[in-house]
């Protein structure tokens, strides 16, 4: 479901940039995982207009590379295996298109 860009707050769209920049500093390797999620988390809990089928989605997204994240700790590995960067990096991609369409052109 996608939600009117013209609805969102000034407010929100500073928020929904902040979210795509954290993301981008994901991809790149230079925010840990734990700190996206934590970031993340607080940032969807601040946005005042974004409807409740987009942020439960957002909140999937997120809550899945918190799921790799855990699994990974639980496993005392302190790295993440190729397959599962190769899957935060999917998602996360399919984070910023679902931010991107949030945000007016």
């Amino acid at each position: 479901m996608t939600q009117a860009k013209a609805a969102l707050s000034d407010y929100d769209i500073r928020q929904i940039k902040l979210m795509k920049d954290l993301t981008i500093r994901l991809l790149d390797r230079k925010v840990p995982l734990n700190k996206f999620v934590n970031d993340q988390w607080a940032l969807l809990d601040l946005l005042e207009t974004v409807d409740e089928a987009w942020r439960a989605s957002f909140l999937e997204r997120v809550n899945a590379i918190e799921i790799i994240l855990a699994t990974a700790l639980d496993g005392d590995s302190l790295r993440l295996s190729s397959s599962e960067e190769k899957e935060i990096d999917s998602i996360a991609e399919t984070i910023i298109k679902s931010l991107d369409e949030l945000l007016p052109i």
